[in-house]
């Protein structure tokens, strides 16, 4: 019961020892871990990122499928005072338009190069 976090049987309503041998439990109602959907806060979705640039190269078939071009992503990169597609080491988008960059020569602050 402890691999799957259960340290008092009082807490178990039904358990079940399954063919392969694992046991199957079903808490109380009230002994469930608490969600964040349970009290009500729904966090911003986490979006997967994908690379469009790699040791200075971009990536231009992930350009294309996170549907961005290379001039929207020189105004990131210059926005963050990176003037050339080669200062960076590795960059990458998600679907809301999140960036994460990191160049060769970090003269960028953790916040600078974390999603905003």
């Amino acid at each position: 019961m402890r691999i799957g976090n259960v340290f008092d049987i009082k807490d178990v309503k039904y358990a079940i020892v399954e063919s392969n041998g694992n046991l199957s439990i079903m808490r109380y109602e009230d002994q469930e871990p608490v969600t964040l959907k349970d009290i009500g806060l729904m966090p911003d979705s986490r979006e997967p990122f994908t690379a469009v640039i790699l040791n200075g190269k971009l990536i231009h078939k992930n350009l294309k499928i996170m549907h961005i071009d290379e001039k929207w992503l020189k105004k990131q990169l210059n926005l963050k005072g990176i003037s050339d597609f080669k200062d960076v080491m590795y960059a990458a988008v998600n679907k809301n338009k999140q960036i994460y960059i990191d160049v060769f020569k970090d003269n960028l602050s953790d916040n600078e190069k974390t999603p905003f």
